[in-house]
């Protein structure tokens, strides 16, 4: 990225659970406003591209997701949220400067909060002059780390 281009920033959201202690895939819950997946989904909607990573249910999950939003199909879901965000970031390698990674099972988190994060990352000073690829901003609630994370 040169040094007058703004940072390319993608939007990951970490769908691919079974949900067994759940009862089932968490995409797909809906507590009365929609699916997670989607709630979730706008949290980053600042954020271009956007990636859905998808495992089980993936059909099912796929079928909610608008026509903007990429589906990553993680074959190796049941590995854990670690493979899922190595499937992620493999498909936007060349894509993006950085991402920001937000979970299914957080569709309450404002988008602002993403905002707070991207701002965080890229404003002058408040950062290192290192590469936004060598920087991570993680979002704080009442000094406690939690989502989203740059």
């Amino acid at each position: 990225m040169a040094a007058s281009e703004a940072p390319r920033i993608a939007g990951v959201l970490l769908a691919a659970g079974e949900g067994r202690r759940f009862g089932g895939p968490k995409a797909l819950a809906d507590t009365g406003d929609g699916p997670w997946v989607l709630r979730a989904l706008a949290t980053l909607k600042s954020l271009t591209p956007r990636v859905v990573v998808t495992g089980a249910a993936a059909d099912r999950v796929r079928a909610l997701l608008p026509l903007e939003v990429r589906a990553v199909h993680n074959p190796d879901f049941a590995g854990g949220m670690g493979s899922s965000l190595v499937a992620a970031l493999a498909a936007l390698r060349r894509e993006v400067d950085a991402a920001v990674i937000m979970l299914v099972d957080l569709p309450d988190v404002p988008a602002t909060a993403v905002e707070r994060v991207v701002s965080a990352a890229i404003a002058p000073g408040v950062r290192p002059a290192a590469p936004l690829r060598e920087t991570l901003v993680r979002a704080l609630y009442r000094g406690v780390p939690g989502h989203p994370v740059l």
